[in-house]
């Protein structure tokens, strides 16, 4: 079967400086000293996996949109081949805590620490929510994704180019 290829319609750059992280540090304790509007309170009790190695790090990310509506696999067999990393949920926070101007209307998932629940019977991913309201103000909002349905090029994806 012929892999379908991505075509990235727009690309938001974070290179400089590159972004600090710490996977060490509990998630919630990341989210709490950051400014979100609101935040899912189901986000605490999901064991988000962390790739190794476990420490400080630095990232040189970009988030990514695609032209087309498309799912999961075929995003993640999409980095895979462009040899990108999908961002990590402490990836993403660190990314919004060091650069808030990030934070647009729409959406910026971090496929990299899926995490499936089996009683639901679904996947979810961290995701970043810009959301303007009636009054023209924009909203931060720390939800969840559900990685088992598709995304609309509204949806922006974390990558890392490198881990330093």
């Amino acid at each position: 079967m012929p892999q379908a290829e991505l075509e990235v319609a727009r690309t938001i750059c974070c290179y400089h400086p590159p972004i600090w992280v710490d996977n060490t540090v509990p998630l919630m304790d990341v989210v709490a000293q950051g400014a979100y509007d609101r935040v899912n309170p189901r986000i605490g009790n999901i064991p988000f996996p962390t790739r190794p190695p476990l420490g400080q790090y630095r990232i040189v990310a970009r988030v990514l949109f695609f032209k087309v509506t498309t799912d999961t696999p075929l995003i993640l067999e999409w980095f895979e081949r462009q040899k990108l990393q999908a961002g990590e949920a402490h990836d993403l926070l660190a990314l919004v805590a060091n650069m808030p101007s990030r934070q647009l209307i729409g959406h910026i998932i971090a496929l990299g620490s899926a995490w499936y629940d089996s009683e639901m019977e679904c996947g979810y991913a961290l995701c970043l929510q810009g959301t303007k309201g009636r009054d023209g103000i924009v909203r931060r909002e720390l939800d969840l994704a559900d990685i088992d349905t598709g995304f609309t090029e509204h949806c922006g994806f974390l990558v890392c180019d490198e881990r330093i």
